[in-house]
């Protein structure tokens, strides 16, 4: 059971052909079981247009989505303002402050206490997460997708459970 799903969106400068893909990822979470579900990943490269309509199908497909998570490092400010302004689920923007390879580092964290779980269909995110070498590999948008969206979540959810802790037991979680 899916307590929300989101679309982690990391976007291509542009769609020309020595571009970077524009990686898309769906990933519910459970707060009951605290646990990650990759439903959908891709890579794709395309115009503003064409992204457009690649997430409003993902949003009638996967109708559960109730919001898009997009970095904005790389031009993805852009994209809001042309492309995902008028949509009917929430845009959440993160810029990204650390880098990609701590990022990972901190989502290896999910995979490693085995709180993700992938549904069919995923095995190219699968694949490239396991082959995931920063020297080697030539397109990291999808893994980018895949981890921003997990640490953002996890982010989220923690600070949630924070801020729903009582003052005391607050004024004891540093002693």
């Amino acid at each position: 059971p899916a307590s929300f799903v989101l679309l982690s969106i990391d976007p291509a400068v542009s769609a020309k052909s020595k571009s970077d893909y524009t990686g898309l990822c769906i990933i519910a979470y459970s707060k009951a079981l605290n646990r990650f579900g990759i439903r959908y990943g891709a890579q794709v490269r395309m115009n503003s247009k064409q992204i457009r309509a690649k997430v409003e199908s993902l949003l009638e497909t996967y109708p559960e989505i109730t919001a898009i998570l997009v970095e904005t490092n790389q031009g993805g400010q852009i994209l809001i303002d042309s492309v995902f302004n008028d949509l009917p689920v929430k845009v959440i923007t993160v810029h990204q402050s650390v880098s990609k390879e701590l990022r990972a580092e901190w989502a290896s964290i999910e995979f490693g206490h085995h709180r993700v779980y992938f549904e069919e269909g995923t095995t190219e995110t699968q694949r490239q997460l396991a082959a995931y070498n920063p020297e080697t590999v030539l397109h990291d948008d999808l893994i980018d997708a895949v981890t921003t969206g997990l640490v953002e979540i996890r982010r989220r959810v923690n600070d949630d459970r924070r801020n729903r802790i009582s003052p005391l037991v607050k004024s004891f979680e540093y002693i």
